[in-house]
């Protein structure tokens, strides 16, 4: 097995969960451990798109130094895997499909038939101490979408949380932009967010399309509330590289009340896609959404391909621990 070590960016989020007492880390456990109400992967599945070929799932979790460590997994049932043959001794080089039932029938041993193999699209690590959340993401899922997921295994999926109760993941900005902010106030903020769409079938079984995201919702608070729910495309706007842009600004006069509302602004919208976010000064300095963001860079190991798991969830704790030490984030008990 070949070793190696990648460079892995880690993000920090702050888990807010809305009527109930119990931390993030309290209600995966009580949801996901030995005796818990889904102990099996298989109940874990949600479902995602027009069928129910695309699925995502915590699959692995563990406990490691006193911290919840999960994979958020997705795969596509039934999917084939593009395979490129390298011949130096052929005009082109011939491509086929790999498929989980041909792996199935190369396979020794198919007399499990409670065994099945798919490809995995993407895995999302993540930590929870607490409420204090470490997120390393892939290509696919994103922290949001770890945040859509957790919605629905701990709401929908085990009445872990009341129906009514809402759990976000908020950023943290660094302590550097912080005191940046409070030395010179925000002079304007500009949120440049692409029109994205999402699709569904109406009742005779055809595609429509309608808007989606921030730059979506937008356009909606600016028509009153009728924008979205007027507008039914027969085509994804995901390519058509539509944009919305919002500017909001003061006079360097704005009073006190006008400024904290700026500043309010400028924080809540910590959580858009960093390149969709600029904060401009009072002075002339400059904030990207990505300032807005607690990471770090972590060095983890990788087996074959795949990320030690185990060495992966040190270097989290590790990295997590030293922004306690640095006075960044806070704990509510002492550090041993």
């Amino acid at each position: 097995m070949r070793s190696d070590t990648k460079t892995k960016t880690v993000h920090y989020k702050n888990a807010v969960i809305t009527s109930t007492p119990e931390t993030l880390q309290e209600l995966l456990k009580t949801a996901l451990d030995k005796g818990g109400s889904i102990p099996k992967a298989f109940d874990r599945e949600e479902t995602l798109g027009l069928d129910d070929s695309n699925r995502r799932l915590i699959n692995r979790h563990t406990s490691q130094n006193g911290m919840f460590f999960g994979q958020l997994v997705l795969f596509e049932s039934g999917r084939g895997q593009p395979l490129i043959e390298l011949n130096i001794n052929t005009e082109f080089y011939q491509i086929n499909s790999i498929t989980t039932e041909s792996l199935k029938e190369g396979a020794k041993n198919t007399s499990d038939e409670a065994s099945k193999r798919e490809f995995i699209d993407s895995i999302l690590y993540f930590g929870v101490l607490d409420n204090h959340v470490m997120v390393l993401p892939s290509n696919a899922l994103k922290a949001r979408d770890l945040e859509t997921h957790l919605n629905w295994l701990l709401t929908s999926r085990t009445n872990t949380l009341h129906e009514l109760s809402i759990l976000h993941l908020q950023d943290k900005p660094t302590e550097e932009t912080i005191s940046k902010i409070m030395r010179s106030p925000v002079q304007k903020i500009v949120l440049g967010s692409k029109i994205e769409t999402y699709g569904e079938l109406d009742k005779k079984r055809a595609m429509k399309w309608s808007p989606k995201g921030i730059g979506a919702g937008i356009l909606e608070i600016i028509s009153g509330g009728n924008w979205g729910n007027s507008v039914r495309l027969n085509d994804c706007l995901d390519e058509s590289n539509l944009k919305i842009h919002l500017e909001i600004s003061c006079s360097r006069k704005t009073n006190a009340s006008g400024q904290k509302v700026l500043d309010s602004i400028a924080t809540s919208l910590r959580n858009s896609d960093e390149d969709d976010l600029t904060i401009k000064l009072h002075g002339g300095g400059t904030i990207k959404g990505k300032d807005l963001k607690l990471s770090g860079n972590l060095s983890v190991k990788t087996i074959s391909g795949l990320i030690d798991e185990s060495d992966l969830y040190l270097r989290m704790s590790e990295w997590f621990m030293s922004k306690v030490r640095s006075n960044e984030l806070e704990l509510d008990f002492n550090e041993d």
